[in-house]
């Protein structure tokens, strides 16, 4: 059999060199099915082109699924940042150099083994760009506070301010200073710090007080506050 077979945009294209062929279906079905045994025979197993193209487009949807599952989880349980652009900076810079690994790199090689990998780049690349986004801010996150906070000591201020809760679906919690800081964060005037509403003990207190802020400078140089403990004299007994 002489012909030649492309595969481009998920379709799989045979041109046989036979006038017979355009001229009996017998023949067209003969030469297609020859054409797929041979592609069964280089995958190792059956092939379909609906199949195989969800077959394959699997591992970058669950890519997809967990960098972004990991993101939520990083926005939600690590320490907030008091300079989160700077964070984000880092972020998209790292994002970038994971994007550009996967796609010059890892994506090619990975579908390359595939007979039906061409098919599936435009998904491929889609994931990779998507997951990035994800992966990126998200070893910025960790490596900011989770490292910072594990090899970096924290520096401790004496703030006096009044405890503010927002109720709603999301619960949250801050703690506004009374003279706003200019020496937390250089470069960056603080007027509130986060706070966890467990050590806010669940109730707003419009009485302003005297707190002990631990402040960690972060790994990537965006402190953030690591705790924040009341003092229970009021300010306005202080001596």
């Amino acid at each position: 059999m002489k012909a030649t077979v492309s595969l481009q945009k998920g379709s799989l294209t045979a041109v046989v060199f036979n006038k017979l062929a355009s001229e009996s279906k017998e023949i067209v079905t003969f030469y297609l099915r020859a054409i797929a045994l041979r592609f069964e025979k280089l995958a190792y197993a059956p092939l379909n082109a609906e199949l195989g193209n969800a077959r394959l487009t699997r591992p970058y949807v669950f890519l997809v699924t967990v960098s972004g599952f990991v993101f939520g989880l990083c926005l939600a349980l690590a320490e907030p940042t008091l300079q989160p652009f700077l964070v984000g900076r880092y972020g998209l810079t790292l994002g970038f150099l994971v994007a550009a690994a996967m796609l010059l790199h890892v994506i090619p090689v990975s579908l390359r083994k595939h007979a039906l990998g061409g098919a599936i780049a435009s998904t491929a690349v889609t994931a990779a760009l998507t997951s990035s986004l994800f992966v990126g801010p998200s070893i910025a996150i960790l490596a900011n506070t989770v490292i910072g906070e594990r090899f970096l000591p924290a520096q401790r201020f004496r703030l006096t301010g009044t405890v503010h809760i927002k109720r709603g679906k999301h619960m949250s919690c801050w703690l506004r200073l009374d003279t706003p800081s200019t020496t937390i964060a250089s470069g960056t005037t603080v007027i509130t710090l986060p706070l966890t509403c467990g050590e806010a003990h669940y109730r707003e207190d419009p009485v302003s007080r005297s707190y002990d802020v631990d402040v960690n400078p972060g790994l990537l140089g965006a402190p953030f506050v690591q705790s924040i403990h009341a003092v229970d004299t009021l300010v306005g007994n202080q001596n």
